[in-house]
């Protein structure tokens, strides 16, 4: 199967799956690791729980990518968190301040103290020349799914090394 992927990198579905699977491959080197040592058992896991909020969210950006133009907005915002998995339209909207949630449906892969490893699917929507006068004529972009995939590692003191890959799925 990884030879087939690797013959045809052009297939719209071979990104997304090969992002999976480095990330998978990184999350078991990750956990490889890991100390060997001994500690003292540790105490149950806690029961997953849900958690979530729901609000509204204001933004002042620009009208469009590069765009002189800013523009006002209200959106409603959501987040929803069962273990591992999250749910959110909003990448700021979150229940703990020291928490990064990543927009769309995402799933945490490694989480521990020092690393964190996570992949997410959002939705794009895309853009319409009709939205603003400077865009006409440069053609429409069709809304799309996206895959992300990020990593962190906290580093002694307030430091924190991050990195993150983002691709556009149906090609």
């Amino acid at each position: 199967m990884l030879k087939i992927l690797r013959a045809n990198p052009s297939m719209p579905l071979t990104r997304p799956l090969l992002l999976i699977l480095a990330s998978w491959g990184v999350a078991s080197a990750v956990r490889a690791q890991e100390p060997e040592t001994q500690p003292p058992p540790p105490p149950p896991p806690p029961k997953t729980e849900w958690e979530g909020a729901i609000g509204v969210t204001a933004s002042y950006r620009p009208e469009y990518s590069g765009s002189d133009k800013q523009i006002s907005k209200l959106s409603p915002a959501l987040f929803l968190r069962y273990g591992r998995f999250t749910i959110t339209n909003a990448s700021g909207f979150v229940t703990r301040r020291a928490d990064d949630v990543v927009r769309g449906l995402g799933i945490d892969m490694v989480r521990s103290d020092r690393v964190r490893l996570n992949v997410a699917l959002r939705i794009d929507q895309g853009r319409g020349e009709a939205t603003s006068t400077a865009l006409t004529g440069m053609g429409n972009i069709p809304p799309t799914i996206r895959v992300r995939t990020s990593a962190s590692w906290k580093l002694d003191g307030p430091w924190r090394a991050g990195a993150s890959w983002s691709i556009e799925m149906l090609g």
